[in-house]
């Protein structure tokens, strides 16, 4: 599946930060969500929070276009144990799992299940996917409470076409895990501290065989079948510290501001043609203000510094005033500036395939002729090169940057529930 908003995307939806419980799970490696995979049910959440426009002044990087955040359920939202399955036909086999429980300074919520189906008749698209999600929450005393998350899931899916000779039938698995720690210090509604720490990791292994061949230019030109394989094999991990405070700085002045460290780091032959992690790092710190000077006058401002690794120091103002003359509308005008780190592979990213061992051993058969100088240097440059490249980034890519003027009307009827929003944005 493919998410956009207003239609601004790629098949990888690069544009879009994408939190589950404020943790961001895009990929490292390509920049997009893997919704198929998420390690949650329906029944785990409790609400989806959708910001429409450019907002890295709050969400940091990747915030470009749009954020949507899942909110999983509170293990004080709910008690006892649930079981419920669903089968039918096109191999439809779902089955879920979940309990919770609590004490007076403790609480938690285990899940788990499996999707699973036959996909379409006709192409090979079948998955399963079976995931377990344990949050428990520990109150250390009446400001202090420490919340930890773990998530793994593994899978497997049918990829590609039957007819196909480039993209055949072929699977693809996967694994990924998720640990969350979170301490807060909530002194009062308005007044919170929290520090946290998560750790992300992800295997991917896809392949192909394909029957290839190979002229050689030195004359008398043979022809050399072979089978090349296209593996889509990688490893990712991103390993994060961030930390944010909320407070009342006057009767009419809130703020939030804090900081985050990140490193992302994947590993793969196919994607980037040697061995070892590829890495980037990244830091920010944001800040932002929300003043009431009068009844129904409202101005926020902000601002998020990011430095990382691939593209520099970067600064993202926001801006917006929200008047609301009558109860149930407003009316706001607001402008934000937005940047998109590029990602590794669109910074690294070199898909070479090999020179394969039986063309190397008849170019170095070669060699041993008494062959011209300027033929032998061409065929010393074959041994070296690879085969072919379908893609090889120049290591000099910049940041994607967006520039959003808005103004939006929001009513409201409570009588009847209506509710519309019109807006303007460039």
């Amino acid at each position: 599946p493919v998410v956009d908003y207003h239609g601004l995307s790629d098949p990888y939806s690069r544009r879009m930060q994408v939190l589950v419980d404020g943790i961001s799970i895009y990929s490292p490696l390509y920049g997009g969500v893997e919704w198929a995979e998420l390690p949650i049910a329906v029944e785990d959440i409790d609400r989806i929070e959708v910001v429409r426009g450019p907002n890295a002044a709050t969400y940091g990087a990747n915030a470009f276009l749009c954020t949507i955040n899942i909110l999983t359920r509170d293990p004080a939202t709910a008690s006892g144990a649930s079981v419920s399955v669903n089968a039918g036909e096109a191999g439809i086999a779902d089955a879920y799992f979940s309990a919770a429980g609590h004490g007076e300074d403790w609480r938690y919520r285990i899940s788990a299940g499996q999707r699973a189906d036959k996909g379409f008749v006709g192409l090979p698209d079948s998955s399963r996917l079976t995931f377990v999600n344990l949050r428990g929450h520990f109150r250390l005393s009446g400001q202090d409470q420490v919340e930890a998350i773990v998530r793994q899931s593994s899978g497997v899916q049918e990829q590609g076409y039957y007819d196909s000779v480039g993209n055949g039938p072929r699977q693809r698995e996967t694994e990924s895990r998720t640990l969350n720690l979170r301490w807060t210090r909530a002194s009062g509604p308005d007044d919170e501290m929290w520090v946290q720490f998560s750790s992300q990791r992800r295997r991917n292994e896809e392949a192909l065989d394909l029957a290839a061949s190979w002229r050689s230019p030195i004359p008398p030109r043979p022809v050399f079948p072979f089978s090349i394989r296209v593996s889509s094999d990688y490893e990712s991990r991103r390993d994060e510290l961030e930390f944010q405070q909320t407070a009342r700085l006057g009767q009419a002045v809130r703020g939030v501001w804090g900081g985050q460290y990140r490193q992302d780091g994947v590993r793969s032959y196919p994607y980037f043609y040697r061995d070892g992690w590829v890495t980037s790092d990244l830091s920010r710190l944001f800040g932002n203000l929300e003043w009431n000077p009068a009844r129904g006058v409202l101005v926020h401002g902000g601002a998020m510094f990011e430095t990382n690794s691939i593209s520099g120091g970067s600064l993202s103002p926001r801006l917006s005033l929200s008047l609301s003359p009558v109860a149930g509308h407003t009316l706001r005008v607001g402008a934000s500036v937005a940047r998109r780190t590029p990602t590794l592979f669109e910074n690294d990213g070199n898909q070479s395939f090999p020179m394969p061992e039986s063309i190397k051993a008849y170019l170095r058969f070669l060699l041993t002729l008494p062959l011209p100088p300027a033929t032998r240097s061409a065929i010393a440059g074959y041994l070296t090169r690879p085969l072919f490249t379908r893609y090889l980034a120049s290591g000099k890519v910049g940041d994607e940057r967006v520039l959003s003027r808005e103004v939006v009307y929001i009513g409201t009827l409570p009588s009847n529930g209506a509710f519309w929003e019109l807006r303007w944005f460039n």
